[in-house]
């Protein structure tokens, strides 16, 4: 059992930071762009590499979903349909909905240390809103916490004296939804556009002044549809390049041989699987299979590289071995850092290995930070966690074909 897994409670002091600057593009929004996304703010090379081609000024916000259960307040504060009308909708609600002219969403993950110390300048900007006659009834704001479920969501809100929702996003569903960016803090501001939200603009990493923050919003009240959407317009006109974020810097012959010697392991160190064989699959993508032919039981495995969560991370890098009756058999991790980068030490892959085994990917099991995560390593734990319970659907494929 890991009792020493980092909570927000726990907070530590960066010592890696970057300067970033990014460009501001758009007219009616050029000083909410300028200052917001050109502010000296202190983030790593993980924010700076993030993912934001989803999110570019005047592109629709992508399709977002929350499905918790609001309280009262929190309908009435968003100006969704009280609980009586709502209920005919179903739980929760789409992002879509929020009657606002300007929507301020906050992703973070209650122990990514960079969101811990934004969480009160976020505050301080909210709070300031809710105090001008011209902005409290045009502006709503929520968060969203990546990797997290309802109770670290709620702990987060207690500790840092949040006053506005702040809703869980255990599966990484609307995390993926705007492009998996690969660092929190992000804040997105949104324009209202009928039905539609128009990005105004996002910004991945630490901002430590509020006035920031509270220039972009203003910026956003002042800027017109017609100009968002001439930004649309030249975003999705121009070559959109991808960062190379997550590379994994191993050759393919390593990580070859680093998955024949996770397949040998998982069945107890049988030489006679003699290699490996990669077959590729249209939503799953490279499975590795192995071989001879006819192992019993059939085991595959799948290379994970995933985007950080926090803007002060490394991408996640590691291999996962099931059989083809959904039982996870070994893991192995390529390249797996905790808190200040220091890599996963052997005894850190043998506690995962524990935990990992026998989980049978056909039914979904929970991850408890509390149990179940490596010590200062709670958010690369909760991506594997999530990355095993993918394996249903990649389960599925294999069995399709």
């Amino acid at each position: 059992m890991n009792t020493n897994a980092t909570t927000p409670d726990g907070r530590r002091p960066i010592s890696r930071f970057c300067t970033k600057k990014l460009p501001a593009t758009g007219k009616a929004a050029a000083v909410a762009l300028a200052v917001l996304l050109c502010a000296r703010v202190s983030v790593c090379r993980a924010a700076g590499d993030a993912d934001l081609s989803k999110l570019q000024p005047g592109m629709a916000l992508p399709a977002m979903r929350i499905a918790q259960d609001l309280t009262p307040e929190q309908r009435s504060y968003l100006g969704l349909p009280g609980r009586l009308i709502g209920m005919f909708m179903g739980k929760g609600f789409k992002v879509s909905d929020i009657r606002a002219d300007v929507v301020v969403i906050e992703f973070f993950n209650v122990y990514c240390t960079s969101c811990q110390k934004q969480a009160p300048v976020m505050n301080e900007v909210y709070e300031r809103v809710s105090t001008r006659a011209d902005m409290r009834d045009r502006v709503r704001f929520f968060g969203i916490g990546a990797g997290n479920n309802q109770q670290e969501a709620a702990m987060f809100m207690r500790r840092y004296s949040i006053g506005f929702p702040m809703f869980p996003d255990p599966d990484f569903a609307n995390y993926e939804a705007v492009g998996e960016p690969g660092a929190t803090p992000l804040t997105i501001i949104a324009r209202k556009h009928g039905r539609e939200l128009l990005v105004v603009s996002a910004h991945a990493g630490l901002v430590k002044n509020a006035d920031v923050i509270m220039t972009a919003v203003r910026g956003a009240l002042a800027s017109t549809a017609e100009t968002l959407l001439a930004q649309r317009t030249q975003a999705e006109t121009a070559q959109s390049v991808k960062r190379p974020r997550i590379d994994l810097d191993m050759s393919a012959d390593e990580v070859e041989k680093a998955v024949l010697a996770s397949m040998r392991r998982a069945s107890g160190g049988d030489d006679s699987i003699t290699g490996v064989r990669k077959v590729n699959y249209p939503r799953s993508g490279d499975i590795f299979v192995a071989e001879p032919a006819g192992t019993a039981p059939a085991l595959y495995a799948q290379v994970v590289s995933r985007p950080p969560t926090c803007d002060v991370c490394h991408g996640v890098h590691f291999v996962l071995v099931f059989d083809d009756a959904g039982i996870v058999r070994d893991f192995e991790p390529l390249h797996l850092t905790k808190y200040g980068n220091v890599v996963w030490t052997t005894y850190d892959a043998d506690f995962m290995r524990r935990h990992l085994i026998g989980l049978d990917v056909r039914q979904p099991f929970e991850f408890n930070p509390s149990i179940d995560s490596v010590t200062t390593a709670t958010m690369t734990s909760v991506i594997i966690y999530n990355s095993a319970q993918r394996l249903h659907d990649v389960l599925r494929e294999i069995r399709a074909r």
